[in-house]
C-alpha cells in the first residue's frame, strides 16, 4: 500500500458560512412569521421532503410526508419559494463581500460559501502569525443576525477545513470523518462503493493513492482526495454580485389592488429612467406586509422588457402571483439580465442592402395583396401584449 500522503499545513486562514437551516426554511420564515417557532418542513405537493427546520425533530430530508408525520404529528408543511431562497442567498454573499474581496458561492443548494481571511488580521487588530478567522467568523454571524439571516460559521486553514468546522462545530481532525457526511458531497452510490472496499472514513481515503481513488471511485471521489490532501488549496472561485437595478418604495400603505396598482406603475417609470436605455430579462417583486412577512415573485423574459408599459404589465403579473391580504408597507422591484433592448442583425445581405431589402419586401407585399395570406411577419414591440412583443400580420 503506498506511503501516506503529506497532511496539509496551515495555509489560511479560511471562513466558511452557511445558511442554517437552509434558505427554503428561512424563505418560508419572511413568509410566514408565524412558522418560526414551529415545526417546517418544505415540500413540493408531490414528492419527498426538501428541507426541515431543527423544531421538527427527527424529520429528514427525503422522507415522504406521511414518514415525517409519523415522528412529527405538528410538523406544517409549505410548498418551496425558490426565488426568496435564491435572493436570501444573493444576500449573505452580498454581505460577506464586506468582510472579504474574495468570496465564493460554494453550494448555493445548501447556501454555504466560502471567504479567503488572509491579510485581513490587521483589519481585526490582529497580529499576522495569529490570526485565524476567529474574529471575523463572529462578525459574519453577528451582521447576518442584523440582517435577518441565521448562519453558522467556521473557520480552518483550508477551505474544505473551514466547512468542515462550520458543518460539524468542532476542529476535530478529518480522519474518523465518515465518507458520507454532507461535508464530504459524495453521492449515495460512491459512498457505498467504497464501504465495499472497507473505506469509509476520511483517513481510510487518505492511505490511497489520488489515481487509485480516482480509478476505482471516479472523479468525484478524486476531488474529494485531493482536497483532503493537498498543502496548497486550490483559489476561491470569486463571486461577482450581477448587474441589478432596484427602485423601492417604504413606509407605504397599500390596503386595496388598486393602491397598490398605482405604486408599483409609479416604481415602473422611476426603474424605467434608471434604466437609461438598457432591457430587463428577469424582474423580481419583493412584498412586505404589515404583520413583517415578506412576499416574493419572480419571472424571467425571453424578450427583455424596455417600456413602463411593459414593466408594469409584468409587475402586474407578479402581484397576481404573490396575493396577500393584510396592508402591504414596502414594495421593492429589482432588475436584472439587463441586455439592449433591440438587437437588429446588419449585413443579412452583404451587397446593396437596402435595395434588395426594400424589393423583398415589395414582393412579400404584393404576394399578400394577391392571396391574402402573408408569407412573413415582423416581431414588433407592443407594450399591451403580455410580454411587450407581437407579431405584425399585416406583412412586410
Amino acid at each position: 500500500m503506498p506511503a501516506r500522503p503529506k497532511r496539509h499545513t496551515h495555509q489560511g486562514p479560511f471562513v466558511a458560512v452557511q445558511l442554517a437551516p437552509t434558505a427554503l426554511v428561512q424563505a418560508a420564515w419572511q413568509s410566514f412569521p408565524e412558522t418560526r417557532a414551529r415545526p417546517l418542513a418544505i415540500a413540493r405537493d408531490t414528492g419527498a421532503l426538501l428541507a426541515v427546520s431543527d423544531e421538527a425533530r427527527g424529520v429528514q430530508p427525503g422522507q415522504t410526508r406521511a414518514q415525517a408525520r409519523l415522528l412529527c404529528p405538528d410538523l406544517v408543511v409549505l410548498p418551496p419559494d425558490p426565488v426568496a431562497a435564491s435572493t436570501l442567498y444573493e444576500d449573505l454573499l452580498a454581505l460577506l463581500t464586506a468582510f472579504s474581496p474574495i468570496a465564493e458561492a460554494t453550494d448555493p443548494l445548501h447556501g454555504c460559501c466560502t471567504l479567503d481571511a488572509r491579510g485581513c488580521a490587521a483589519l481585526w487588530g490582529c497580529r499576522e502569525e495569529e490570526w485565524t478567522g476567529a474574529p471575523l467568523a463572529e462578525g459574519v454571524r453577528a451582521a447576518a443576525r442584523a440582517q435577518g439571516l441565521a448562519v453558522k460559521a467556521g473557520y480552518g486553514g483550508t477551505p474544505f477545513g473551514a466547512r468542515l468546522v462550520c458543518a460539524t462545530g468542532t476542529a476535530a481532525p478529518v480522519d474518523a470523518l465518515p465518507l458520507g457526511h454532507a461535508v464530504c458531497g459524495l453521492p449515495a452510490v460512491t459512498v457505498a462503493a467504497l464501504a465495499d472496499l472497507g473505506i469509509r472514513t476520511a483517513g481510510d481515503l487518505l492511505r490511497l493513492s489520488h489515481a487509485a481513488v480516482v480509478e476505482r471511485c471516479g472523479p468525484g471521489a478524486g476531488a474529494l482526495h485531493r482536497q483532503l490532501a493537498r498543502e496548497e488549496p486550490p483559489p476561491l472561485r470569486v463571486w461577482t454580485p450581477p448587474p441589478t437595478k432596484t427602485v423601492a418604495s417604504s413606509e407605504v400603505a397599500c390596503a386595496t389592488t388598486q393602491a397598490l396598482d398605482a405604486l408599483t406603475h409609479e416604481l415602473c417609470r422611476d426603474l424605467h429612467h434608471a434604466l437609461a436605455g438598457e432591457a430587463v430579462g428577469t424582474l423580481t417583486l419583493r412584498l412586505t406586509v404589515d404583520d413583517s412577512s415578506v412576499r416574493s415573485s419572480s419571472s424571467d423574459h425571453h424578450l427583455p422588457l424596455s417600456t413602463v408599459s411593459s414593466l408594469h404589465h409584468a409587475v402586474t403579473a407578479l402581484s397576481a402571483a404573490c396575493p396577500v391580504e393584510a396592508v402591504v408597507t414596502a414594495v421593492q422591484i429589482r432588475a436584472a439580465g439587463l441586455a439592449r433592448p433591440h438587437a437588429r442583425q446588419e449585413g443579412l445581405w452583404a451587397v446593396e442592402a437596402d435595395r434588395k431589402r426594400d424589393r423583398l419586401a415589395r414582393v412579400l407585399a404584393a404576394h399578400s395583396r394577391r392571396t391574402g395570406t402573408p408569407l412573413a411577419r415582423r416581431w414588433t414591440p407592443d407594450p399591451l401584449s403580455l410580454d411587450g412583443w407581437t407579431y405584425d400580420d399585416a406583412g412586410l
